[in-house]
């Protein structure tokens, strides 16, 4: 639905963690007007009816909130977020696609989304794979893969385009 390019990020580390790896693409959005305490379990359950299965979820408020003195970060949060949290998942069939296709576009598994809440409202973020390989023979494969985690995102209650 709404869709605009910006670039994406290179990775998000957390600790030590590195989440996803982009490039140049789109990031594709779904606004919910209910906390994220709310939309986080039918963000799962939507992800698994999509045959996606979610393998941890990271605090990234949390985790740069109990680091802000220590890497002298100034005016942290400003926008106030209660919530930023990435999603982190896969499916295998999807995986064995890209393996198959192209192995050096596996990379882009697994996928994650970032949850942000801001005054009761949840936003959901997801950095689409088909432009991250692009011109490659698993670009069909990235492609589905977007097609199908957009139609989770979508079906989750409340979901509609971000503004």
């Amino acid at each position: 639905m709404n869709k605009f390019n910006r670039w994406a990020v290179a990775g998000i580390a957390v600790s030590g963690l590195t989440i996803g790896v982009a490039s140049a693409g789109t990031i594709y959005e779904v606004a919910i007007p209910t906390p994220a305490a709310k939309v986080m379990p039918e963000l799962k359950k939507a992800l698994g009816q999509n045959h996606f299965k979610v393998f941890t979820k990271v605090d990234i408020l949390k985790r740069v909130k109990a680091k802000v003195s220590a890497l002298h970060i100034t005016n942290f949060n400003t926008p106030g977020f209660s919530n930023v949290t990435a999603v982190i998942f896969c499916s295998p069939v999807y995986f064995n696609k890209l393996l198959d296709a192209d192995s050096k576009a596996a990379s882009v598994c697994p996928l994650s989304v970032t949850v942000y809440s801001l005054k009761g409202k949840t936003e959901i973020a997801y950095p689409e794979r088909g432009p991250m390989i692009e011109g490659t023979s698993a670009h069909a494969v990235g492609l589905q893969i977007d097609k199908s985690v957009m139609a989770a995102l979508d079906s989750i209650p409340g979901a509609k385009a971000a503004d």
